[in-house]
C-alpha cells in the first residue's frame, strides 16, 4: 500500500484542494493508492503557531483549503482513480479560540483549580484539552466522523489517540465500523489500543518535519525555532509501522517526500505550483 501524505500548507496559499485535485492522475500513474490528508479545518489564532491541528471549527474548511464543491470535485476524481481517501482526525483537543471554550466549558478537562489546559506533559499550548468522558463530545464525533464517510472519506487516522480514554476511542471506532466496515481506522496509540477488534492499524507518525531549516518555514511561513518546541516528529529511520494493514506498505510524504527507493527530497521553494509538483513527479518516476 503507498499513501501519499498531503499537508494542504504544501500546495500553496489558495486553492489546496483544487492544486490536488489536478495532480491526482500523476499520482495514480506512479503507484500511489491512498491520498492522506493532514487537517484542513480553519485553525484557531488565540496562541496559535500555524499547526493544523489547531481547530477553531471543524464544520469550516479552511478558505486556503477550498469549497465544498471544490471537495465533491476531489472526492468523485478520487473515485473515479480507484484511489481512497485517509483523513487525519482530531478529537483530543481544539483551538483556544474554538466556540466550546466559552459556550461548553464542560467539554473540556478542567485542572485541580477547575481550568482549562492544554495537553498535560506536552508543549502543546496552542491547543486545549477535551474531556473524553463527556457523552456530548463523543455524540459530536460520531456525527462528524458520519458526516465525512458520506462525503466520501474511507480512513481515519485519530491523532493523539493515546490521551483518550479507552472506551471513548472503542465506542467511536465502533460507530465508525456500523457506518462502513470498509472504512480504514489507524490509531496514534500504545500498544493496548490495538485490542481493540475493530482498529485496523497503528500509525503513529503523523509527518516527518525534522529538516526545520528547509520544510518547516516552506509549509508554514514562519521561523522554525517558534514552531520547533510545539513538534516531536523526527525523520524516520525506515518504514513507517503499519500493523495488520493488508499487505503492509510505506507511505510517501508531501512535506517530506519518502520515495521508493529510500530516498528523501525536499521542495525548497515556498510557491508549490503546478511546476513544482510536476518536478517533484517526475523526479520521483525516475527514482521508482
Amino acid at each position: 500500500m503507498v499513501v501519499f501524505e498531503v499537508n494542504p500548507c504544501a500546495l500553496g496559499h489558495a486553492q489546496q484542494c483544487q492544486q490536488l485535485t489536478r495532480i491526482l492522475p500523476q499520482l495514480k500513474s506512479i503507484g500511489v493508492e491512498v491520498i492522506y490528508l493532514m487537517p484542513f479545518f480553519k485553525k484557531g489564532s488565540l496562541h496559535a503557531v500555524g499547526s493544523p491541528y489547531c481547530i477553531a471549527d471543524f464544520e469550516s474548511m479552511e478558505n486556503t483549503w477550498g469549497s465544498v464543491e471544490d471537495w465533491n470535485v476531489f472526492r468523485d476524481t478520487c473515485e473515479t482513480l480507484g484511489l481512497r481517501i485517509w483523513m487525519d482526525w482530531v478529537m483530543n483537543h481544539t483551538a483556544w479560540d474554538h466556540p466550546w471554550v466559552e459556550e461548553h466549558p464542560e467539554f473540556y478537562d478542567q485542572d485541580e483549580n477547575g481550568k482549562l489546559h492544554h495537553p498535560f506533559g506536552t508543549d502543546w499550548t496552542d491547543v486545549v484539552q477535551l474531556n473524553g468522558a463527556h457523552a456530548e463530545v463523543l455524540l459530536y464525533f460520531q456525527r462528524l466522523a458520519e458526516k465525512w464517510v458520506n462525503r466520501g472519506v474511507t480512513g481515519f487516522r485519530v491523532d493523539a489517540a493515546y490521551r483518550m480514554p479507552v472506551s471513548f476511542l472503542s465506542r467511536w471506532i465502533n460507530h465508525v465500523k456500523e457506518l462502513s466496515l470498509d472504512t480504514t481506522v489507524l490509531v496514534d496509540a500504545q500498544e493496548v489500543m490495538m485490542q481493540q477488534p475493530l482498529c485496523d492499524g497503528l500509525m503513529t507518525a503523523d509527518s516527518t518535519l525534522w529538516n526545520k531549516e528547509k520544510v518547516w518555514p516552506v509549509l508554514y511561513g514562519h521561523d522554525a525555532a517558534v514552531f520547533g518546541p510545539l513538534w516531536s516528529e523526527r525523520f524516520p529511520e525506515g518504514d513507517t509501522e503499519w500493523r495488520k494493514v493488508s499487505g503492509g506498505g510505506r507511505v510517501v510524504w508531501s512535506s517530506a517526500m519518502w520515495h521508493p527507493s529510500e530516498r528523501i527530497s525536499f521542495f525548497e521553494t515556498r510557491e508549490w505550483d503546478q511546476a513544482a509538483w510536476e518536478r517533484w513527479l517526475g523526479e520521483m518516476v525516475g527514482q521508482g
